[in-house]
């Protein structure tokens, strides 16, 4: 029988929470909190495994229309879908990803290893994920793990069986994934037939990894151009 939270434990195995720390079974990080507010805005929290999650895209800074690029080291700076600021309150904020992650423009062209975990424009406490804790967040829901043929480590390919449905809107996980579309090369693209969501890992100078998500049950990974305007969720620390 799992140990309930309190209880002692040697190995994370024998806790019902999956976490045992200091040789005690302890609850998920947001096992007491369902929402926490940032910015003015309420956000959702799930716990999926071992890990606290937005269950929300992240929706804050200054909007700029699409013919603006963000520029402003001293600002959050967002895009919104159709330049619609009711397209940001329901689908969250678009961002490069150097500005999800709070660094110099410049970082969309060149290698910018983030601070680790990297905060951006997560709130305290609050962190990007990499590309390694979305494979966890994927394993869990029952992707395969290393790197074979749909495995959670594969190379540009769509993955997994039915993973991307357990994160999507209305699956099991909580996760509660909007399609909400994205900007790519140069144009708005997607809304209600695709997500994409930004890791903190860099694949080359000028892409990151990210996820896409489509109507279809997989989930896609490749790296994405960074100066492209894609979605963000929040991990906790």
């Amino acid at each position: 029988m799992l140990k309930p939270d309190g209880a002692t434990c040697t190995t994370a195995t024998q806790c019902s929470s999956g976490i045992c720390t200091g040789n005690l079974c302890v609850p998920p990080p947001c096992a007491y909190a369902t929402s926490t507010v940032y910015s003015g805005v309420t956000y959702p929290l799930v716990n999926i495994g071992t890990k606290c999650w937005f269950a929300k895209n992240l929706n804050v800074g200054t909007r700029l229309t699409y013919s603006t690029y963000p520029s402003n080291n001293s600002l959050i700076e967002k895009w919104c879908y159709s330049n619609s600021e009711a397209n940001c309150t329901t689908y969250g904020g678009l961002y490069t990803w150097a500005e999800a992650n709070q660094l110099a423009t410049t970082c969309n062209s060149n290698f910018c290893t983030p601070s680790s975990p990297s905060q951006g424009i997560c709130p305290s406490g609050w962190h990007i994920p990499t590309d390694t804790e979305i494979q966890t967040l994927e394993i869990y829901l029952g992707m395969c793990a290393g790197t074979g043929t749909g495995c959670a480590g594969a190379s540009a390919q769509l993955r997994g069986t039915d993973q991307g449905t357990k994160l999507k809107s209305g699956g099991s996980s909580g996760f509660n994934l909007l399609l909400g579309g994205g900007i790519q090369y140069g144009s708005f693209a997607a809304l209600g037939s695709g997500a994409y969501l930004w890791s903190a890992s860099e694949s080359a100078a000028q892409s990151a990894y990210m996820r896409s998500f489509s109507a279809g049950a997989q989930i896609n990974r490749y790296g994405d151009t960074k100066s492209h305007g894609s979605s963000v969720r929040c991990l906790k620390n």
